[in-house]
């Protein structure tokens, strides 16, 4: 009868530290898959913002690149209005030049011939002909500044809402960068928590465990005592 008794006294132990056995691995298991789940969408959460920068850092090269074309297309319109008011401005010399020629010409000729009154008209006419003729290469060369004029405030104006365009885009990728960087702290603050709680509860099981088998040794001990005391 006490070797009967003591064997299921054992068999129960046996059985009782298989079970706790079995329960903490369980415990432990599931605390491993939920971690490697957490490594896992840090790692992903990571790569998002990874992405998001290098999508920014593209974007904030490519306004950089426009901005840069529209200054060099406006530094060769600002030369080439340069130049063409140079070469006006070299028109209206020669031209001034002519007329002076034509009119010192005419003072010349008008002394030598002053009994021609026909070849003074002639020159009068001519020297008139002149006239009108830098009249007209004056206004033309005003409406070409006008014109070049026009042209560079356009330029300007266009070159302010590309600068505004890129500010207002960068503006929002660092607002975009922000956020991302808010909501993978939060995700990392929750794998924190989470990871408390299993640490936690992987604790309260092992206590209960214990305490399990502390009891259990206790009654084996009761049982064992209270045979030996029967037999």
């Amino acid at each position: 009868t006490v070797l009967v008794a003591a064997v299921l006294v054992a068999a129960v132990l046996v059985a009782a530290v298989l079970v706790a056995a079995v329960f903490v691995a369980a415990v432990f298991v599931a605390a491993v898959l939920v971690a490697a789940v957490l490594v896992a969408a840090v790692l992903v959460a990571a790569v998002l913002v990874a992405a998001v920068l290098v999508a920014a850092v593209l974007v904030a090269a490519v306004l950089v690149a426009a901005v840069l074309v529209a200054a060099v297309l406006v530094a060769a319109v600002l030369v080439a209005a340069v130049l063409v008011a140079a070469v006006l401005v070299a028109a209206v010399l020669v031209a001034a030049v002519l007329v002076a020629a034509v009119l010192v010409a005419a003072v010349l000729v008008a002394s030598v011939l002053l009994a021609a009154v026909l070849v003074a008209a002639v020159l009068v006419a001519a020297v008139l002909v002149a006239a009108v003729l830098v009249a007209a290469v004056l206004v033309a060369a005003v409406l070409v500044a006008a014109v070049l004029v026009a042209v560079v405030l356009v330029s300007a104006v266009l070159v302010a809402v590309v600068l505004v365009s890129a500010v207002l885009v960068a503006a929002v990728l660092v607002a975009a960068v922000l956020v991302a960087a808010v909501l993978v702290a939060a995700v990392l603050v929750a794998a924190v928590l989470v990871a408390a709680v299993l640490v936690a509860a992987v604790l309260v099981a092992v206590v209960l465990v214990t305490a399990v088998l502390v009891v259990a040794v206790l009654v084996a001990a009761v049982l064992v005592a209270a045979v030996l005391v029967a037999a």
